[in-house]
């Protein structure tokens, strides 16, 4: 497929296959990204990969980061009734570059159980496979790495990177993995940027709200209301200290809505912006094409997400 057949694709009502590549330990927007696929009857989540991250406050290590992931994903499994699900243990160190090329860096991939599984299911499916990264990108380059022929077979949503007025690329989710994201954005797989950052009403940073907007919808008391309620709490003492204040974006809903409600979205189709060493952007040069989302609406998007998830919770 073309990047503008996969564009069509998108916006299409065909139901389609999608792995989610998380690091669901860090944050608490992975928690309701991955429900909300889940709950979707647009989306076929075939598996759920973790993926590293290193957040001192957290973590002593990328590899505790990950399973700390992995361990919050088979949570969310349980709670929404989805351990048929199978989730996967990713990378566990960040990917190299051999020769550290300013313009079109290399990279030595590394091994995991997620990374064989994009490739397994990318070459086994008769359809596109749609990889959403809301985290690091390690296990997806990885995989296209190890077996390039999957460019063609996969479209990776990554909900990471900053918007492109702002020059430069870097936030959490690039530099987690700073060699893999310059990677993705050179290698010419299906791409599409759902950038973090950006000016007032661009990237998913729009997906903010507060503490009423989640108790309003997970008012039940049992097991799986009660921790949709209740995460926040967990990150944020402010959540219940001052819950007139409270607020948080929930970056990583952004998406499967990308791809469930599309037309919530201002997608199009750009050149792909190269990311130099020191981590601003290179436009307009002579390279591949990717889909880029400009703005998301978020009063519909996160209403969708939270019917999606409750959803499940009714079953």
């Amino acid at each position: 497929m073309t990047i503008h057949e996969i564009l069509a694709d998108v916006k299409s009502d065909r139901v389609k296959k999608v792995i989610m590549d998380c690091d669901a330990g860090n944050e608490i927007d992975d928690q309701y990204a991955i429900a909300y696929a889940l709950g979707c009857d647009k989306l076929d989540v075939i598996g759920v990969s973790a993926v590293l991250f290193f957040n001192a406050a957290l973590v002593k290590s990328f590899e505790e980061g990950m399973m700390e992931s992995y361990r919050e994903i088979l949570r969310v499994l349980k709670y929404v009734g989805r351990e048929d699900v199978p989730a996967f243990k990713g990378c566990t160190a960040r990917v190299d570059s051999p020769d550290h090329d300013d313009t079109h860096p290399d990279i030595y991939p590394q091994d995991s159980e997620a990374v064989d599984f994009i490739i397994n299911t990318a070459n086994s499916s008769d359809e596109i496979v749609y990889v959403i990264a809301t985290g690091a990108v390690t296990n997806v380059v990885s995989a296209v790495a190890k077996d390039p022929s999957i460019k063609d077979k996969i479209c990776v949503i990554w909900c990471g990177a900053n918007c492109l007025e702002f020059g430069a690329g870097g936030e959490f989710n690039f530099h987690q993995d700073f060699t893999g994201g310059r990677y993705l954005l050179n290698c010419g797989v299906n791409l599409i940027l759902a950038p973090a950052m950006g000016y007032e009403g661009h990237g998913t940073q729009v997906l903010r709200e507060g503490r009423e907007f989640i108790q309003k919808n997970f008012p039940g008391d049992d097991e799986a209301s009660t921790y949709f309620r209740e995460l926040p709490a967990e990150h944020d003492g402010d959540y219940n200290e001052k819950p007139d204040e409270w607020s948080h974006v929930f970056w990583d809903i952004g998406g499967p809505a990308i791809l469930d409600c599309t037309e919530n979205a201002e997608l199009s189709v750009i050149t792909a912006p190269r990311i130099r060493g020191d981590g601003s952007y290179a436009l307009g040069e002579d390279r591949h094409e990717i889909i880029y989302m400009e703005k998301l609406n978020p009063a519909p998007t996160l209403d969708r997400a939270m019917d999606c998830i409750k959803k499940l919770i009714k079953k």
